[in-house]
């Protein structure tokens, strides 16, 4: 069996999320990884020592910072995030063993919720993956093959889609990297559930991994999507009027 590793990516202009995110991990995600990684431009007295950290240049756009620190990395498979999604419930252990077991199976990622932008169909209306009620099939015909979500990866072709994607932000890579891996032949899953329910526009609520998609919209907490924030930030001590509430 490969090895895993858990991979925050973050900004020191975000590091008002930096507790939450390692405190919610720690407390609701009991996964035994291997390894524990932070990309950032630096550290502070909000980091946790538990993850290594690999520096990224800010002088970089998103992607070739991304790579920079992808390439340090020794596990075989990562889960990969961003430090503002934050988990409010337990990650159900046995449904992301599942998501490991299939990426290691050969399965190129599993993106542990759904999103608007590729399943605007109820889950009736989906493409189970062999029969699974949780795991479904992300289609080429869909808009959005890759996103920025917290997703299940096999590092080489998480590498590969960074080597072949540079010169693009966040925002640019959402939307341009989607023809590389439909030319490329990525084969991608999304977990789902009946019982899940829609978020805003685009997101939706997982069974398997129950994180906040995203806590900050537009540099501002994203209360009025997720309830769940306001006893989070009160949790660790953050006034949200600092940041400003959407």
């Amino acid at each position: 069996m490969g090895k895993i590793a858990n991979i925050l990516y973050s900004h020191t202009d975000y590091d008002d999320c930096w507790k939450p995110f390692f405190g919610q991990f720690d407390e609701m995600c009991k996964y035994n990884f291997d390894n524990y990684y932070m990309f950032s431009d630096d550290i502070n007295e909000k980091s946790d020592a538990k993850y290594t950290h690999i520096a990224y240049n800010n002088n970089d756009d998103y992607a070739a910072r991304v790579l920079h620190c992808l390439r340090q990395v020794d596990e075989d498979y990562v889960l990969f995030s961003h430090e503002d999604f934050i988990l409010y419930d337990q990650v159900d252990l046995q449904y992301f063993q599942e998501a490991v077991d299939l990426v290691e199976s050969g399965i190129d990622f599993v993106r542990l919720l759904k999103t608007g932008s590729y399943d605007d169909v109820s889950p009736m209306n989906s493409h189970p993956y062999n029969g699974s009620k949780i795991f479904k099939k992300i289609l080429n015909s869909f808009d959005y093959i890759f996103a920025i979500q917290p997703t299940v990866w096999n590092l080489g072709r998480l590498i590969e889609f960074f080597e072949n994607n540079q010169g693009m932000n966040i925002w640019e890579l959402e939307g341009k990297g989607q023809s590389y891996c439909r030319q490329n032949n990525y084969t991608g899953l999304y977990t789902s559930h009946e019982s899940e329910k829609k978020r805003g526009m685009t997101h939706w609520d997982s069974i398997v991994y129950p994180a906040v998609c995203t806590a900050i919209v537009k540099g501002k907490w994203n209360l009025s999507e997720y309830p769940e924030l306001t006893s989070i930030l009160s949790k660790y001590n953050i006034q949200p009027e600092t940041r400003g509430c959407v």
